[in-house]
Order: C-alpha cells, then sequence, then structure tokens
C-alpha cells in the first residue's frame, strides 16, 4: 500500500503538503459551485493528467501540474509511487524561483459550500474508529474490493444518549441489559459489519441481540462486556445481500461519570453480496469478514466523515 509505506511517508512529509479529497464531491457539485476558485483551480490543475478522478497527484500551489503520482493496477505499488514523486519534486526544483513560490490563498468565498463540511457531533459524543477485512478465501481475486489485502475504515459516532444506553442502570458486578435494537441493529444498517456498503433496510433484520453485562468492577473503573449477533437477509430492488455474524465487545467505565475511557468491539460473520457486480466482485459470491472498532484516538480526530453522515445521525449535528 503507498499510504503507510515508510519511503513515501517520509518523502511527502518532507516536501509536500498532503490533501486528501474526495472526487465525486467535485465532480458532482451543483453549476453555481463549479464557478468558484477552489473548483477552478483543482480543475486547472489535474487538466494535465485525466482531470478531476481519483488518484494521487503532484501540483505546485499556484495549481500546475507536476505528475501523476500512484502507479500500479490493481494495487499501488509504492516502488512506483516513490520514483515518481521523486520525479515531480525534481520538476519543481527546475522551475524558477518565482513560480515555486507563486501562491494565492483562498478566501473563504473562493472554497465550494459542501454539506458535509457542516456536520459536526456533539463534543460529548464517542467517536469510534471501525475497521473491516476479508479473512483469507477460496478464489479470492486483487480485482474484488474482498480480497483479503484490502481494508475499509470508517466512523461509528455515539450520542451521550447512546452511550448511556450501552450501560446497564448499576454499575455492579453481574448488572446486565438488553441494549436496544436501534442501538445495536446500527453496526449492519451503517455497514460496520461487512466489506462493501449494503443498501440495507430494518426489516433485512431477521434476528439481532445485543447484551452488556458487568463482570468487575475495580476503584470507581466497571468493566463491562458486550456480545451480539445478527441475522439478516436482503431482497429489495437495490440489495439481496445476507450477513450472519456475532461481535464481542469490552469497556471500561468510570462508574461515577459513567462515561467511557476505553470501548472495543471485534466481530467476524459471513457476508453473501447477492448479486455479484463487474466492477467490485470476482468468482464468490460468500466471504468470511471481520470488523474491530475503538475509541479514535485524539492524533487521528480529523478523519473523513462516517459513510451514512447525511441521513444516519440527527439532523441536529450540523451547524
Amino acid at each position: 500500500m503507498v499510504g503507510n509505506d515508510p519511503a513515501f511517508i517520509k518523502l511527502v512529509s518532507e516536501h509536500c503538503i498532503a490533501v486528501a479529497a474526495n472526487d465525486v464531491d467535485y465532480s458532482h457539485a451543483d453549476d453555481d459551485q463549479k464557478t468558484k476558485r477552489e473548483f477552478r483551480w483543482l480543475a486547472g490543475a489535474l487538466k494535465g493528467a485525466i482531470g478531476i478522478h481519483q488518484g494521487i497527484y503532484l501540483v505546485t500551489p499556484s495549481g500546475q501540474f507536476l505528475q501523476r503520482i500512484d502507479g500500479g493496477w490493481p494495487i499501488y505499488d509504492p516502488k512506483i509511487s516513490v520514483q515518481k514523486l521523486r520525479d515531480g519534486l525534481k520538476q519543481y526544483q527546475a522551475l524558477d524561483s518565482a513560480e515555486r513560490s507563486k501562491c494565492r490563498p483562498f478566501a473563504a468565498a473562493d472554497r465550494m459550500d459542501f454539506d458535509w463540511r457542516e456536520f459536526a457531533p456533539p463534543a460529548d459524543a464517542l467517536d469510534l474508529t471501525v475497521i473491516n477485512r476479508s479473512f483469507p478465501y477460496e478464489g479470492s481475486d486483487k480485482f474484488d474490493i474482498r480480497h483479503p489485502i484490502y481494508f475499509k475504515t470508517d466512523r461509528l459516532i455515539l450520542s451521550r444518549e447512546d452511550q448511556l444506553a450501552l450501560l446497564p442502570k448499576e454499575l455492579v458486578v453481574d448488572a446486565s441489559l438488553e441494549v436496544n435494537k436501534t442501538l445495536r441493529d446500527r453496526f449492519l444498517l451503517h455497514n460496520h459489519l461487512a466489506m462493501g456498503h449494503d443498501a440495507w433496510w430494518s426489516e433485512h433484520i431477521k434476528n439481532s441481540e445485543m447484551t452488556a453485562t458487568v463482570t468487575a468492577v475495580s476503584n470507581g473503573v466497571a468493566t463491562v462486556q458486550y456480545a451480539a449477533s445478527w441475522n439478516a437477509k436482503a431482497d429489495s430492488k437495490w440489495c439481496k445481500a445476507t450477513y450472519d455474524g456475532g461481535m464481542l465487545g469490552k469497556a471500561l467505565v468510570n462508574i461515577p461519570s459513567r462515561t467511557f475511557s476505553s470501548l472495543e468491539f471485534v466481530a467476524l460473520g459471513k457476508h453473501d453480496v447477492g448479486e455479484m457486480q463487474n466492477n467490485m466482485h470476482r468468482n464468490v459470491s460468500t466471504t468470511p469478514v471481520g470488523m474491530v472498532a475503538g475509541i479514535t484516538p485524539p492524533r487521528l480526530k480529523n478523519q473523513p466523515l462516517p459513510s451514512n453522515w447525511a441521513d444516519g445521525y440527527p439532523k441536529s449535528w450540523r451547524k
């Protein structure tokens, strides 16, 4: 992988300002947004490549295209990317000093307005990073998004109300709670249990369970363990998938404040896509898939929005 290759990271951190963006946000923007300088700058910078399209690019602050960095298919080869980045940096150094330093900062009026920029969870929300990855399976293909070499990251954000709904009323040993269906089913409905992004509906979930049990108390801290399972089968125009799996979890909770100092989940299940798509799937319909989730550390707080941010969270979480 390019993004975690030490040599690539070193070059980028020493010589570049790294920016991550969603090409679809730009290409699907309203016409009035495309008149703004942010869009015109990006479109002009990538005109020398293939336009605004997914990839890794090196451009100057003034918007001059230098090099497309990614290389290798279907998996980017870090060695190719490192060499292309070095070549691009040489191109940059060959520019005259005036061109290298030419840059006009973006004013607020230059920026495009994206709905996701309005998403602002409350300060007392708990942000979990969720990672999915398939286990090895016969018939895996690198042109399949479910190949074990790939992984998916997302976010699950728990409101203060959600956090309290994960805890028994009394934080004493053997106290237990049946977690409400709305909260427990969010793990599946938000696609936190499998690769891909199925169009799940609540009625597709045939059975689900999730319990929370206090297993230990020490020095004002309660240990809470979770056990959950889901069985789902969809049969709509947009989704034919099935999922059957279970999840375990563990939390450390400050008893007086009822706040989490630690919260971790692991899940394992079988996921059948139902209808295979040529641009995403190869050979087999059903694959084994795992999930791990935990509280997002402060150093990773500026992550992309949850994939279900627009419809899966309160409208009040908008600026």
